[in-house]
């Protein structure tokens, strides 16, 4: 297991199923299609959405304060 690479799809958030899917193609070689790949890529970034717009309710001081370090205002 210490050996095993799991994706997270980003260092702050919960693995998702994609996560998990991904894995067995690059871990355990489960044959994937490009396309699959692409569809695995494209929903694990949607529940990063899902996931980043709940931390920002949760904590909204550190996303306006992350945000204006980048330089937008929020009011």
């Amino acid at each position: 297991m210490s050996e095993l690479h799991l994706p997270l799809g980003g260092p702050r958030f919960r693995p998702c199923l994609e996560d998990v899917l991904e894995m067995l193609v690059n871990e355990f070689g489960v044959e994937c299609t490009p396309e699959g790949l692409t569809a695995l890529r494209d929903a694990r970034e949607q529940w990063r959405g899902v996931q980043l717009a709940t931390a920002t309710r949760d904590a909204p001081e550190h996303a306006i304060r992350a945000l204006a370090e980048l330089g937008y205002s929020v009011s």
